[in-house]
């Protein structure tokens, strides 16, 4: 498969923008839904927390940290960022496969969850099977300033 270093930064840049629109958008996943629903995640919420959703909460935000620093590392081509993409993303296949009980999402929030799952496979087999992992192979370039 042939890739510009172009047609691969947008693809990262467009990844960082989707990841952004997902995380806003899950904030208003509550308003959007039918009574019937929210009073389940009422009901839901009103429990004590389980050690499950201690430790995801706890998890949740390190890992999207660590994914924003990735897609800035990726964009860079730094050569650590396959591996971490590789690591992210298994950590979050872990997280969804292993959530108990039922799962409340709207429409938007699903299909937006998807793509990003769908791109994170995509850009890992760009990253390791394609004319761009040689990119991230290459000794960085510096800017430095010349006097």
């Amino acid at each position: 498969m042939q890739i510009t270093k172009s047609q691969f930064k947008k693809l990262i840049l467009f990844q960082a923008v989707l990841l952004f629109v997902y995380v806003i958008a899950s904030f208003f996943t509550p308003a959007l839904l039918p009574a019937e629903l929210q009073t389940y995640l009422d009901s839901v919420y009103e429990q004590d927390l389980s050690i499950y959703e201690i430790i995801t909460a706890v998890l949740a935000l390190p890992l999207l940290v660590w994914m924003l620093q990735n897609l800035v590392a990726l964009y860079q081509f730094r050569s650590y960022a396959p591996k971490h993409l590789l690591y992210i993303t298994m950590i979050s296949v872990l997280l969804y496969i292993s959530i108990p009980g039922a799962i409340v999402y709207t429409v938007i929030d699903s299909f937006l969850n998807d793509l990003l799952f769908l791109l994170a496979g995509f850009t890992l087999a760009i990253v390791f099977y394609s004319n761009i992992a040689d990119e991230f192979k290459k000794p960085v370039e510096k800017n430095t300033p010349t006097v």
